[in-house]
């Protein structure tokens, strides 16, 4: 995903934190990787470290509107899930024409009649990492 870095911070134990404005919203994450976050556009992979469950972290929704936010100790995605052929409790987050592999979710349904999602997860387990293009 291409992202905008606004700023950066030193957090707490030192971590690197990125602000970043994507398509979908605005959040401030962990910066992983050999590239210093400079101002500006970067294109990065999302790495989301929870073990997820259905009904608890991942939510179905109603509506069909992508975004990113940030809530307190919390980062907020919504989008759309795919499961993967091979295994269906494995999950893909579709979220601004990237893609977000969430892993095994417990207990995710297989016969979603709508693929909108909520995902929540705490801010320190989420990260960044930065490639060249």
């Amino acid at each position: 995903m291409l992202v905008e870095v606004v700023g950066t911070v030193v957090g707490e134990r030192g971590a690197v934190l990125a602000e970043v404005r994507t398509p979908v919203g605005a959040v401030t994450v962990r910066w992983c990787g050999d590239q210093e976050p400079s101002v500006g556009a970067h294109e990065v992979e999302w790495e989301l470290d929870a073990d997820f469950r259905w009904g608890h972290d991942v939510r179905r929704v109603e509506g069909r509107s992508e975004w990113l936010r940030q809530h307190q100790r919390e980062i907020i995605f919504r989008g759309r899930s795919h499961l993967a052929d091979e295994e269906p409790s494995l999950v893909h987050l579709e979220l601004a024409g990237s893609v977000i592999d969430l892993g095994w979710v417990e207990g995710m349904p297989t016969d979603l009649p709508d693929p909108w999602v909520e995902v929540r997860v705490l801010a320190e387990k989420v990260a960044l990492h930065p490639y060249l293009v």
